[in-house]
This record gives structure tokens, sequence and C-alpha cells, in this order.
């Protein structure tokens, strides 16, 4: 760099001078600190760039967690864990609920039937009877709890104490579920639609 930019730098720096000759320790003095400073700045520039970028990051996975929290966790159970300290996570995430409502679901013969079927379609006909399942549980306010190979698990009274409403609730889902399932409106990519029963068992007390 020195060598290029040397005749240049020095014809200027002698006219400016009047012909004088340039000091030796010239570049070591004017050059390199300008050069050592375009550096530095340089490196900060991309630091905090590169540290905006991982904000950024960390702000859209906070986001995604939240979201998937929520469809895992009941709302009340959040919003008691994000007032506790980390220590105290375990403790708020207990609790005893004297009347509850659940419902249990699985479907009959999955075991045979998942076995004559590829990989893939067995996971698309899940995750489409899983969409099925989740919609019917978000139109009637119903906690879903986890979801266990082709189990299903949800419920109400998470929040509150459970009523016999909440059971018929649950009970008109269930029913609900098993007919569109029976009717075929769940497929498995490029299958037919697939006709399938689902057991459903319901839980009502403390």
């Amino acid at each position: 760099v020195t060598d290029a930019i040397t005749p240049t730098f020095s014809h200027s720096a002698q006219v400016a001078c009047q012909g004088q000759p340039m000091r030796k320790d010239f570049y070591f003095s004017v050059v390199v600190p300008v050069v050592a400073g375009l550096v530095s700045t340089y490196s900060k520039e991309r630091t905090q760039r590169h540290t905006f970028r991982m904000q950024r990051c960390a702000q859209r996975m906070s986001v995604h967690l939240r979201q998937l929290a929520r469809k895992l966790m009941p709302a009340h159970l959040l919003e008691r864990i994000a007032r506790q300290p980390a220590a105290a996570c375990k403790e708020a995430c207990s609790e005893a609920r004297p009347q509850v409502v659940q419902m249990f679901a699985d479907l009959q013969g999955f075991t045979a039937m998942s076995a004559t079927m590829e990989p893939e379609h067995v996971f698309t006909l899940l995750s489409h009877m899983w969409d099925l399942l989740d919609a019917a549980c978000e139109r009637r306010a119903v906690t879903k709890i986890e979801t266990i190979g082709d189990a299903f698990w949800c419920g109400m009274g998470l929040s509150h104490d459970a009523t016999p409403t909440d059971a018929v609730t649950l009970l008109s889902m269930a029913l609900e579920v098993q007919e569109a399932l029976a009717m075929g409106l769940v497929t498995a990519l490029d299958l037919p639609p697939v006709r399938l029963r689902m057991r459903v068992g319901l839980h009502y007390g403390p």
C-alpha cells in the first residue's frame, strides 16, 4: 500500500512544502494512524452489525418460543411463570384443581394401519388430524394438553373449576371429530381420503 501511494503523495507533499524533502517517519506519524483508524472503525461497524443481527434473531426466536409455549401450556400458567423467578418455575407449573374435565382420544387400529403406509404419509395423516382437533379445541376454548403418537389429550377447568357444561362441551367436540374422521375428511398426501375411527375417554372430577 505504501509503495503504491508513494509517488503521488510524495509529489503532493513536496509541492505543498515548496520543495522541502519529506521526513522518513512521515508515513508512521500520519499515514499509519489514519489507516489504523479506518480499520478500527470498520471493525467496530462490523461488530455492531453482527450484534444487531444477533439481537434480531434472538427476538424472533423469543416470539417463536412464546407461541410454542402458548400451544403447550394454559395461558394462566404462562402468566404465573412470567411473574416468578427462574428457580420457582417448577412450583409455578404445579397446581391441583378440584374439578376438571379431560378427554383422551386415539385412533383405533393405528399401529396396523401405519405399518402399511410410508412414513411421510403417516406424518401427514397425523398432522391433518391434529389440525382438525386443534381447530375444534380453539372454537370451544378447550385447552390442548399434549399429543402422544396418535393420542390426543385435552381438557377444561384448568384455570377454573369445571362444570357439567364443560363436560357436555367436550363430549360434543368428541362426537363432532369422530364424525369428521369417519367421513374421511383427513387425507395423507396423494392418498385418497382415509376413514378413521377415534376412541374417546372422558374424565370429570378432581
